[in-house]
Formats: structure tokens, C-alpha cells, sequence
């Protein structure tokens, strides 16, 4: 999935990730999606 983001959105993406999951939330990949891209402004199309 973090390939489809401009390079600089990927380390923030699988950063994002790791932290949800450590927190124990049930699905940190979706999350930390959705979070990355309503702060930075981008979608996935």
C-alpha cells in the first residue's frame, strides 16, 4: 500500500502503522491510511 504514496509519505505511512498497532488497535493499517491522508491532503486515486 505504501508504495502507491509519493516517496515521502511511505516512511510516515509504515511509522503511523507500527505505532497503532504497538497501541493495540484492531485494523492500524486502514488507520494509519485514513490518518496520513486527511493530514497531508492526498487520497489513494
Amino acid at each position: 500500500m505504501a508504495d502507491i504514496l509519493p516517496g515521502t509519505l511511505g516512511p510516515l505511512l509504515r511509522e503511523a502503522r507500527q505505532r497503532l498497532a504497538a497501541a493495540g488497535v484492531a485494523d492500524p493499517t486502514l488507520d494509519a491510511r485514513l490518518l496520513v491522508e486527511h493530514f497531508s491532503g492526498t487520497t489513494r486515486t
